[in-house]
């Protein structure tokens, strides 16, 4: 899956593949966008538009 385009795919499946990103191969949300040179800032503020939210404690969207 290629997260570079997460502007334009359907937000349910970005959000799982961010979770399970997180879960099984990242430390956490800060880790996943430098290995994959993503926009922190445009990732979390799409999710967000969706209503998932970060949960730093659980190291995925909710």
């Amino acid at each position: 899956m290629i997260l570079k385009q997460f502007a334009t795919m359907d937000v349910n499946m970005l959000v799982s593949v961010i979770n399970m990103q997180l879960r099984d191969q990242y430390e956490d949300l800060e880790d996943l966008c430098k290995a994959q040179d993503l926009d922190q800032a445009a990732l979390v503020s799409r999710l967000a538009a969706a209503h998932f939210h970060y949960q730093p404690q659980h190291k995925q969207f909710k």
